[in-house]
């Protein structure tokens, strides 16, 4: 499973364990910006996930991104509802790590770390997938987008795509309004809201951010 079955997915199609394992590293990317401790809340959602024990592992990788990245890695915060790209190198290593692939977890792991450091975040991303393997919690996406798209054809009824027309809708036989009443067209409803942009200035890397600015994270 490479890196592309992630990159621009939306949060919502993750599976429960690239769901968690996700949240797990913008935790700590807040939390660091911030100047906060992020072990209570990572303690807290690994106990409540069930696997307490695995909140070291996962520290242990979120180290050596911190401290052995050989490129500036874009981690999103809690309002982006894409996966970032270095986010989505980081669920394709685990994921491979719960299929057991050793080797390439860690050749995923060394496009944001040098080989040595790779190689040691490999470790603890073979044990950070196996408890979760152990609760259920499968690193991947629920709705591949591959599924989702569909031929020109398929997205029409099937009247339509027989090439039949549908039947004219009847004039409307509702009473009319006064005058300065607001009117509702039955059946139709708002646009939805366009996606928020990020707004925490203080994390430029974010890929929804409208602050650009190139900084090598972490700062």
């Amino acid at each position: 499973m490479g890196a592309e079955i992630f990159a621009g997915c939306a949060t919502r199609e993750l599976a429960s364990g690239a769901q968690f394992t996700v949240w797990c590293l913008r935790t700590r990317l807040v939390c660091k910006r911030k100047g906060e401790d992020a072990r209570p809340r990572i303690d807290h959602g690994f106990q409540v996930a069930g696997v307490p024990d695995a909140a070291r592992d996962f520290d242990q990788i979120f180290d050596w991104l911190d401290g052995a990245a050989t490129k500036p890695v874009a981690i999103g915060c809690f309002c982006c509802k894409q996966v970032s790209p270095d986010e989505a190198q980081v669920l394709s290593a685990v994921a491979a790590a719960q299929a057991g692939d050793r080797e390439g977890c860690a050749r995923l792991l060394g496009a944001l770390l040098s080989p040595v450091a790779a190689h040691e975040a490999a470790r603890a991303a073979m044990r950070l997938a196996h408890a979760l393997n152990a609760v259920d919690l499968p690193v991947g996406v629920d709705r591949p987008r591959a599924a989702q798209s569909q031929p020109a054809n398929m997205s029409q009824p099937a009247n339509m795509a027989a090439g039949k027309r549908r039947p004219a809708r009847e004039p409307s036989r509702r009473a009319a309004r006064p005058p300065g009443t607001a009117t509702r067209t039955p059946g139709r409803r708002r646009p939805p809201l366009a996606a928020p942009r990020c707004t925490d200035l203080t994390h430029p890397t974010c890929p929804a951010s409208a602050n650009r600015e190139k900084r090598r994270w972490p700062a």
